[in-house]
């Protein structure tokens, strides 16, 4: 989707010409807002795991109450 944006912007072919006083890069501005749009909503369903409901997790192969030491090269 950016990438496309990106290719948009800067092609001469808009659907408002930037040869109109102003109002050119209005479509250019709305379709960037789009797409930030578009992809802040994606962020924050991945920030918040929303889509965690299709994830199911075995308990019987997870692993607890494990003992380790780390040592430090140093103190040989």
């Amino acid at each position: 989707m950016v990438l496309a944006m990106l290719i948009y912007v800067f092609s001469p072919l808009d659907i408002i010409p930037e040869a109109v006083l102003g109002f050119g890069f209005i479509d250019d501005a709305l379709l960037a807002v789009y797409v930030i749009s578009s992809i802040s909503s994606e962020l924050d369903k991945y920030i918040s795991n929303k889509g965690d409901e299709n994830i199911k997790v075995d308990k019987d192969k997870t692993i607890e109450n494990v003992e380790y030491e780390i040592k430090d090269e140093d103190e040989q």
